[in-house]
């Protein structure tokens, strides 16, 4: 019974501590990760960002933040973004992120010191982004939650020990490397192509969203949502809060400075640079500072 118990999947909605990520990132210092590889960098190397200028340091549950174990004063504010690699700012310095850049304007602009917990995860989906806040709620107790939610047709599926499935590409190469290499995967991801459909993932992007607002607003926090490209909204536009939405989205940035890799993309120049991010960082601020200038003494 208690092996039963020790991997039921309800350690990833815990309210006492953050869900651990991949294993492999507990504790880590990575010079490389995910596209941002040393190999694809030598075959094309960024314009900018040289070996040493980018770096993934990561905490002990796997997340490129600070450890979670911080005590916090009655002065500091919290705020936690929430996403996929582009929150977690694959290709970039973690300073050039959109959700550090957030928090230091913040920090000036109130003078009062900011905590900042960088929750992205590579590949992720809603069903993360969702699952991610009900724990990073009551754990963190952020005061300040910034959500940047990934392509729609995105999930994760957990099995009977508790582990997690991303399902996030059906690229025929991927799924034919999986079939060899990881076979339990190669499954999940078989089974999902076959039960997925445009209606099912629209229903399940929509699900999350909601379930995100609801929680946001039950606890009372100041919030604010985006996501890769605002086209993902485009089904559930009627059903969503615009006071909330930051609709300038990363992705479509990123397809603004497509003629300018320097600043446009990211050392794997796959994901946003430095320019999308930084014009993200202030659209969320001006959002913010719209909505909650009264909560927070902002003028």
């Amino acid at each position: 019974m208690s092996k039963v118990i020790d991997h039921t999947p309800l350690y990833l909605l815990s309210s006492e501590h953050m869900p651990p990520t991949d294993e492999r990132l507990f504790s880590a210092r990575l010079q490389w990760f995910g596209s941002d590889s040393e190999s694809r960098y030598q075959s094309a190397p960024h314009p900018v960002f040289k070996p040493a200028d980018v770096s993934y340091r990561f905490n002990a549950q796997g997340y490129r933040c600070p450890e979670f174990a911080q005590d916090k004063t009655d002065k500091e504010l919290t705020v936690v973004a929430i996403g996929a690699s582009e929150v977690l700012g694959t290709g970039l310095p973690e300073d050039q992120v959109f959700g550090h850049l957030f928090a230091r304007r913040l920090e000036n602009h109130l003078q009062r010191p900011i905590k900042y917990f960088n929750l992205g995860m590579g590949g992720a989906s809603a069903d993360y982004v969702s699952r991610t806040l009900a724990s990073a709620l009551p754990v963190l107790k952020p005061d300040i939650v910034l959500l940047v939610f990934p392509y729609y047709g995105r999930r994760e599926h957990i099995n009977s020990l508790g582990k997690v499935f991303l399902f996030n590409s059906q690229d025929a190469g991927v799924r034919l490397k999986n079939r060899f290499i990881d076979p339990e995967n190669h499954s999940q991801i078989k089974a999902h192509v076959t039960l997925s459909s445009d209606y099912n993932d629209q229903m399940n992007f929509y699900k999350n969203y909601l379930f995100c607002e609801m929680l946001c607003e039950r606890q009372q926090v100041s919030w604010l949502y985006s996501a890769t490209r605002v086209a993902f909204f485009k089904h559930i536009q009627h059903l969503i809060n615009p006071k909330q939405l930051v609709s300038r989205c990363l992705g479509d940035l990123k397809s603004k400075y497509q003629d300018e890799p320097s600043i446009g993309l990211g050392r794997d120049l796959v994901h946003p640079g430095s320019a999308p991010h930084k014009e993200v960082a202030d659209d969320f601020f001006e959002n913010f500072n719209r909505l909650y200038a009264d909560k927070f003494g902002i003028y």
